[in-house]
């Protein structure tokens, strides 16, 4: 977008290596308007959002170690360790926004946006705001879903976990009490009336958290650090403001951290580009941002294989712990 918006040609970004046709930032001039600027990029497809995202959380600064995640279809993370900024491109694809699920949607009224087993059975939250079910064949009656959002996917998976209901693979079992909610010969779970998790949307969850925790655990690896040594998790954009710290961590989509080291920090590249718009400073410490990052490539990274693979499956969890 920032090609296209700047009238730069993007063709190489259709081919590897996806080289950016500039990674500067750009003053430059509409009729009727003030001086506009294009924040820097780091590379093809970490681009200047991630360098706003990383100007707002202060990346450039500090001596904590800190990761910062933007998940979306095209994730993007960031680790600063000992002075240095690494950066990746971990393509995750829709799922997270509720793409390639079979009743996914965004997150909006009748959206189930969080589910927990609470020892018995599966109990889900639905986003207010559209039509009602009956309550038990009575009373005032309860929201009806009509499908789920990322947040409650991922809640979902953190607490089919919990409850026995599908092991680390990803494979749906027929184990624990809540094992009534199975549906379609064990191929589905009933969430709420009228709305299934399919085993086909848990591998389409497991392939988008595997690209982000594969791009966190390379980065990790290029550091030379373990997850212990991170002080702060910074988790950027909408998606990142509703999910559960701790089905990110149950479900292997973060690594294993205290929940108390995750901090949602909102739409960061908005917070970037008004500091860069506001302060000629802050303009000059994107552009030192930009040009000091290490971009790892996860394709050609030796690990990137096996760290994928690993990064597919759940993490063991006894059920009902």
């Amino acid at each position: 977008m920032h090609h296209l918006f700047l009238g730069l040609p993007v063709e190489q970004l259709a081919v590897a290596p996806y080289t950016p046709a500039v990674t500067e930032g750009r003053v430059f001039e509409v009729p009727g308007f003030p001086a506009l600027y294009a924040l820097p990029v780091i590379a093809g497809f970490v681009g200047a959002d991630a360098v706003a995202a990383a100007l707002a959380a202060g990346l450039d600064a500090g001596e904590e170690t800190v990761l910062l995640v933007d998940v979306g279809t095209n994730g993007e993370v960031l680790l600063r360790h000992a002075g240095r900024l690494y950066a990746c491109s971990a393509p995750a694809g829709p799922a997270f926004e509720g793409g390639e699920i079979s009743q996914g949607m965004r997150a909006g009224p009748g959206a189930i946006e969080a589910v927990r087993f609470d020892g018995r059975d599966l109990v889900v939250t639905v986003i207010p705001g559209g039509p009602r079910s009956a309550a038990g064949g009575g009373g005032s009656g309860t929201e009806a879903a009509r499908g789920i959002c990322g947040s409650g996917l991922l809640d979902a998976a953190a607490a089919l976990l919990e409850a026995g209901l599908m092991d680390e693979t990803g494979r749906l079992t027929h184990a624990g009490p809540a094992a009534h909610r199975l549906a379609e010969g064990g191929r589905a779970v009933a969430l709420a009336p009228g709305v299934q998790l399919t085993q086909k949307d848990l591998r389409s969850l497991q392939l988008a958290k595997g690209a982000i925790r594969s791009g966190i655990e390379v980065l990790l690896r290029v550091a030379g650090i373990g997850p212990a040594r991170l002080d702060k998790v910074l988790l950027a954009g909408a998606f990142g403001n509703y999910l559960r710290r701790e089905s990110a961590v149950a479900t292997g989509l973060l690594p294993p951290v205290d929940p108390g080291r995750i901090q949602p920090i909102g739409n960061a590249a908005i917070a970037g580009a008004k500091l860069a718009l506001l302060s000629r400073s802050a303009r000059d410490r994107a552009e030192a941002l930009a040009r000091g990052a290490r971009f790892v490539e996860l394709a050609t990274h030796p690990d990137f294989e096996e760290v994928f693979m690993e990064a597919l499956n759940f993490p063991r969890v006894r059920p009902g712990a």
